[in-house]
């Protein structure tokens, strides 16, 4: 593995050292979720978090700015949790499922959420001016219109496919998941597995903000129905 970042923090993909210990929901006490409401990574924790009733404070931060003025770490999601830090949305999924729901973490379907369908649909949403200011309004995020602040934030389409060459349609994405749903309720079976929770967490601030093309990959992806389930076992807001 990589050096930790110079404060001793985790860096992207990296886990934290000394490794959390983390093997119970129980060891995750004074948890707070750093980021903001509009970031599908900050959601997606948030999902996780709130389908295993572990109690979160959310704390708003901006992407560049760092829990505090040492921290090494300047992207969002950011989780504190039994005095240690962790950065990166995949690393926090997967010590939070590691102690919630241990052998659950499947690091084969995070990747393809987190690096494939996460950048996908945002390139796709975010192709026009229109739906990125849809997006932006209903965060209450007017100053994201203007366009040298949304760089910052959610990169526009261009840089989004050229840091993601790879990058494959959000359908193809949706197709996949779909098709480890079969004929049960989730991918997990009777009840969600990171696979929903991935997948749930990331579209959903898509979907809150009515972003057409997030609710035609749903219904193209036919995916309408589960989103109601996940609905249903991850109620409210965050």
């Amino acid at each position: 593995g990589k050096m930790p970042l110079p404060d001793g923090t985790n860096a992207e993909k990296e886990d934290p050292t000394p490794p959390l210990g983390w093997t119970s929901a129980e060891d995750l006490k004074d948890v707070k979720l750093y980021g903001f409401k509009a970031s599908p990574p900050v959601a997606k924790i948030a999902v996780i978090l709130k389908y295993y009733g572990v109690n979160f404070d959310f704390v708003k931060l901006s992407p560049g700015s760092g829990v505090t003025a040492k921290s090494s770490y300047k992207k969002i999601p950011v989780l504190t949790a039994s005095g240690r830090t962790v950065n990166d949305s995949y690393v926090i999924s997967k010590h939070i499922l590691q102690a919630c729901a241990p052998g659950s973490f499947d690091p084969a379907v995070e990747e393809e959420i987190t690096f494939g369908l996460q950048p996908a649909i945002e390139a796709e949403c975010f192709e026009t001016g229109d739906e990125l200011k849809t997006y932006a309004m209903a965060f209450g995020l007017v100053s994201w219109i203007v366009p040298s602040f949304i760089v910052g934030l959610i990169s526009p389409s261009a840089s989004i496919r050229k840091k993601h060459p790879d990058l494959k349609p959000a359908l193809e994405y949706g197709k996949n998941f779909r098709a480890k749903i079969g004929t049960q309720p989730f991918a997990g079976g009777s009840e969600p597995a990171c696979a929903d929770l991935s997948y749930y967490g990331t579209i959903y601030t898509f979907i809150f903000a009515k972003c057409p093309t997030a609710v035609a990959h749903l219904k193209d992806a036919d995916l309408e129905d589960w989103y109601k389930r996940m609905q249903e076992k991850v109620p409210g807001d965050f």
